[in-house]
């Protein structure tokens, strides 16, 4: 079951939000002004009743908004909703305690002043849970600034206080100290959206659909009724100062209206998308439908289509907002629906699945829930080898649109065949991946990739215009014409390895080019091999652009299968496409959540080569933990390398990537190195051969290759010869770096 607010399905959730946010907002604030203001009598108990009827609006429109009244029941114990669960409760008490109130203040009761305080601390955590309902939307980035609360704390306030001296003529209990207060309060409510403003200044989309509410806020909501207010503070007839009071209220109170309707048009999901977990296998991408034009119409400048890839790839940096954000029991739903017809397909079509699934006494229809998938067999790369070159082709090679391959220097070529659907599938993915690693559209995106029959290049390629961008296919090679054109074309995306990315900067600093300030790189996508945080610190300071983390392999897909978003915290797996587990390398076994072991994958709609529990070798751990940047699909943390790269050096396991990690940063090295694994005698033994930085002078050597030695022996645990090499003897790659030469004898 699902709860809460579902927009994709609700016409007017915007209508009912800002009716909650609005009304109830007002309420409470105009509960808490009339109790701070002393108010007694009937006028005390009127305004605390008509608080207490815009508060039951906001209430109604909270039961309207979870979508069928009935369900409405769940927020109360559903975490996901525990903020508007307590601003039912708030809203409730605040309910009885403002009856209660309203009745002393009508019999002048010496309790009512009590009731009263009791009534505006409950108002008070009404609309301090309204701030917090916001800042919880995960999938809303525009609301989850830190700023959010105090945002609407500050508005319900000025509103309710607005509301107040809007009645100040009938009433007649204002005073000049109120109306002090009064202006205060509209000062508190610019300074604190101004706050929110600046928190939110990098989604140039929401900061653009809220520039007008800011302008009428700071104007009319603000600005023109402080004038009246001071006007009114010292004016010396009683009636003026009513009269004015009156007029800034008037003005100061649909202040909030503004500000909400443009916040809900700055997070609105594309009118027309369906929620993806209730489509059906059309709308799930499962089988073909024709593509329709989309209308084009006038708005300004930008025509709808236009604006609307504006909006899924741009600032936002969302690219399928819904999928992207969609909460996890529906994803995991989806999922399941997408495991089911995979399994199904690998039965049917590929002869050694269904052998081996018949073997562990496995068929499809037992596929039931996600931890069935523990039931099915493991795939490995030797399958591919083993059935060379179409044995695990779902299709006949007829029907597919492209073919890749490993190179087959160590054996048999692994080969991986693509449908058109799985083309399309792809390229959405690294458009995806893209925009959430900051790339937009329009962006010149320089893809320095291998092209061929790698599939980095074209997975490069064909994402990027996807995504709307200017591609330079420049492929590996000629580092001096890459950077000529990196600076020539002003490339603002960078796709290469990491360890290119390094041999360009290094190539461009002996050019006299310096690419953080003749460049306009901002973003650089770097995958296809293990790589450090050192490193990833190293290419941001040389090449002046923010590092991005991105996964694939081919027998999967190739890249895209996951990318980090700009919090760099790890790298979002598509869940939509793709099922990820974590098992004990050794054992086999699933290891729970946070874990450190081997990938897992299980592709969920690849149609030429489904792919069963594949074990990529690559050892990492998963968090589902939610991320900053609102998305919802787990995280796979950064891969510290291979088991099959794994060296075991006198009892110690050792992983290229924990060396590489000590190496980078150390002064009077470059982060340039290979590892020369040789047998002594019974015993491995490791060499690192690392070059000197630039203007290390040849005398520092010796000392540089102790000090090396020093530091992989207190942090890795093994003792290494350390040989410095001179700055340009490391070969250097243009694609994945050979990190490791493997001279012990074979076999």
């Amino acid at each position: 079951m699902s709860y809460g607010p579902t927009p994709w399905v609700q016409r007017h959730w915007d209508l009912r939000a800002a009716a909650n946010f609005v009304a109830g907002g007002a309420g409470a604030g105009l509960v808490i002004v009339s109790v701070v203001s002393g108010a007694r009598g009937v006028p005390a108990s009127i305004a605390l009743l008509a608080g207490l009827a815009l508060v039951g609006v906001g209430l109604l429109a909270v039961w309207l908004e979870i979508g069928r009244p009935l369900r409405a029941i769940n927020v109360f114990r559903n975490p996901r909703t525990s903020w508007m669960s307590r601003e039912a409760i708030a809203g409730l008490v605040l309910g009885a305690l403002a009856l209660v109130a309203a009745a002393l203040h009508a019999t002048e009761s010496p309790a009512a002043s009590a009731a009263g305080a009791l009534a505006a601390l409950a108002a008070l955590a009404f609309v301090y849970s309204q701030g917090r309902i916001l800042h919880a939307a995960k999938g809303i980035p525009a609301w989850r600034s830190a700023a959010t609360p105090a945002l609407i704390v500050a508005t319900s306030l000025a509103e309710g206080a607005g509301l107040w001296w809007l009645a100040a003529a009938w009433h007649a209990q204002g005073t000049r100290t109120g109306i002090a207060l009064f202006g205060l309060l509209l000062v508190a409510r610019l300074v604190a959206w101004l706050a929110y403003r600046r928190t939110i200044a990098r989604n140039a989309r929401a900061s653009a659909a809220l520039a007008p509410a800011g302008l009428a806020l700071a104007v009319a909501g603000t600005f023109a009724p402080l004038v009246l207010v001071v006007v009114a503070a010292v004016s010396t007839s009683e009636g003026w100062v009513l009269g004015l009071a009156a007029l800034a209220g008037a003005l100061a109170t649909p202040g909030r209206r503004g500000v909400q309707d443009r916040a809900c048009r700055a997070r609105r999901v594309q009118p027309g998308l369906r929620d993806p977990a209730h489509a059906g296998p059309r709308d799930a991408g499962l089988t073909r439908r024709r593509r329709r034009r989309p209308r084009r119409t006038t708005m300004g400048a930008m025509t709808s289509a236009e604006a609307d890839r504006v909006a899924r790839a741009g600032t936002t940096g969302y690219r399928d907002a819904a999928i992207e954000t969609m909460p996890r029991e529906r994803l995991m739903a989806l999922q399941l629906e997408r495991l089911r017809v995979t399994v199904a397909n690998a039965w049917s079509n590929v002869p050694l699945h269904r052998e081996r699934m018949r073997k562990a006494g496995v068929e499809p229809d037992d596929i039931r829930t996600l931890d069935d998938v523990a039931r099915l067999p493991f795939t490995v790369k030797t399958d591919l080898r083993d059935t060379y070159p179409f044995g695990l082709f779902a299709r006949p090679v007829g029907e597919l649109a492209r073919l890749h391959a490993s190179s087959g220097t160590t054996g048999k070529a692994t080969v991986v065949g693509y449908t058109a659907r799985d083309l399309d599938t792809w390229a959405g993915l690294m458009a995806r991946s893209f925009a959430c690693a900051g790339a937009r559209p329009g962006d010149v995106i320089h893809n320095a990739y291998g092209y061929g029959l790698f599939t980095g290049g074209l997975g490069a390629h064909y994402g990027a215009e996807k995504l709307g961008g200017v591609v330079v296919p420049m492929s590996g090679g000629s580092t001096e014409r890459q950077i000529a054109l990196i600076v020539d074309f002003g490339a603002r995306v960078l796709c290469a390895t990491p360890s290119y990315a390094l041999a360009i900067a290094e190539v461009a600093e002996s050019m006299g080019v310096d690419l953080r300030k003749q460049g306009r790189l901002q973003v650089g996508l770097f995958g296809a091999e293990p790589w450090s945080e050192g490193m990833r610190r190293e290419i941001e300071a040389r090449l002046g652009l923010k590092a991005i983390d991105i996964y694939g392999l081919s027998e999967i897909m190739g890249p895209g299968v996951a990318c980090e978003c700009q919090e760099q915290a790890g790298q979002h797996g598509w869940e939509d496409h793709f099922l990820f587990e974590v098992i004990d390398p050794d054992s086999g076994a699933p290891l729970p959540e946070g874990a450190v072991g081997e990938l897992v994958i299980t592709t969920l709609t690849k149609e030429a080569l489904p792919m069963l529990r594949y074990r990529t070798r690559d050892i990492t751990r998963l968090t589902s933990e939610p991320c900053a940047c609102g998305r919802t699909h787990r995280r796979i943390l950064r891969v510290t390398g291979r088991n099959d790269d794994m060296l075991i050096i006198r009892g110690v396991n050792v992983y290229p990537s924990q060396i590489e990690a000590v190496l980078v940063g150390l002064p009077g090295i470059a982060p340039h190195y290979q590892l020369v694994v040789e047998r002594h005698g019974s015993l491995d033994h490791v060499t690192i051969e690392v070059e000197a930085a630039p203007d290390a002078p040849a005398s520092s050597y010796p000392e540089i290759a102790h000090r090396v030695a020093h530091h992989v022996k207190s942090l890795v645990g093994i003792t290494t010869d350390v040989v410095i090499k001179a700055p340009g003897e490391i070969p250097r790659s243009q694609g994945k770096a050979v990190r490791v030469r493997d001279l012990r004898p074979k076999g």
